[in-house]
């Protein structure tokens, strides 16, 4: 989730290409494109399968707010539901369109036959609301990378929801600090 190139770090970090299977969820159609031409760069087309849906806390139509500032393809910094920037506040100056949006649940039940071992989420300030959609597959997941941005509040909720799913912070000195890493203990 949260596209720009970044799956790649996870199939590195997993081993590479050995049996490791990527779901990206990508609703801004501008970024398809360059995510389908990295696929094919890096030879992973039958280890890749693109959703071109946003995820959200909800199920349903929502509104894409897209940057006008960003609006290039591989561009960042848009919003799904709320026209909010990445640090909480308002975007200014965006184009909208109507997009489908799942929750990881609903994903896992729908689409999927087994929860995914690992979760990336970057997608500019609206981690939170894919946890809030993400309850039944947070209690599966081995390990899940997030991008926190200095909102105490949301910050605090992410953690929280992330430790009662039985997860536990990690602390990687290399890594940048606003990617977090939270994991299952062994024995869980």
């Amino acid at each position: 989730m949260g596209y720009r190139g970044k799956y790649w770090d996870l199939l590195h970090l997993r081993g590479g290409n050995k049996g490791c299977e990527v779901v990206a969820f990508e609703p801004a159609f501008l970024n398809l494109t360059v995510l389908q031409e990295n696929i094919e760069l890096n030879n992973l087309s039958d280890k890749v399968t693109i959703f071109p849906i946003g995820l959200s806390d909800t199920v349903g139509v929502k509104t894409l707010y897209l940057s006008r500032e960003n609006y290039i393809s591989g561009g960042a910094h848009n919003s799904l539901g709320k026209p909010i920037n990445q640090y909480g506040g308002e975007m200014t100056s965006t184009m909208e369109i109507r997009v489908p949006a799942e929750t990881l649940n609903n994903y896992r039940d729908n689409y999927s036959n087994r929860p995914p071992d690992y979760i990336k989420i970057d997608i500019d300030g609206l981690e939170l609301d894919v946890l809030l959609g993400a309850s039944q597959v947070l209690k599966e997941v081995k390990e899940i990378s997030i991008e926190l941005l200095g909102n105490n509040q949301s910050d605090k909720r992410v953690h929280n929801i992330l430790m009662d799913a039985g997860l536990r912070r990690i602390i990687d000195e290399k890594s940048n600090p606003r990617n977090v890493i939270y994991a299952r203990e062994s024995n869980d």
